[in-house]
């Protein structure tokens, strides 16, 4: 067995809360138009800091997931007909970031 077929790999934080926030709109835990909870809530409830928040709702903004309005919140934005193309394309853009 080769060795290094046994390493384990590793996901960034930001990474890990994208998929789970992936999920729970597949899912329709999140819907079209619901407001995500603000960012103390989203640390508390990840468990991570401010810095690893921000990353992951950069990054659901940047392929359109999610869209972000100072003073009024961050809001669900796609159907869940898109979710699962928009989430193989996540798939594809951290190919190589796991090592």
């Amino acid at each position: 067995m080769k060795r290094n077929s046994l390493r384990i790999q590793r996901k960034r934080l930001s990474d890990q809360i994208i998929d789970n926030l992936i999920s729970m709109i597949a899912s329709g835990e999140l819907k079209p138009g619901d407001k995500l909870p603000p960012e103390p809530e989203l640390m508390e409830q990840f468990g991570v800091g401010r810095s690893s928040i921000r990353q992951a709702i950069g990054a659901l903004e940047l392929i359109g997931l999610i869209t972000v309005r100072p003073g009024h919140g961050t809001h669900v934005t796609d159907s869940h007909d898109k979710v699962q193309a928009k989430s193989i394309g996540w798939s594809l853009l951290t190919i190589g970031h796991d090592k």
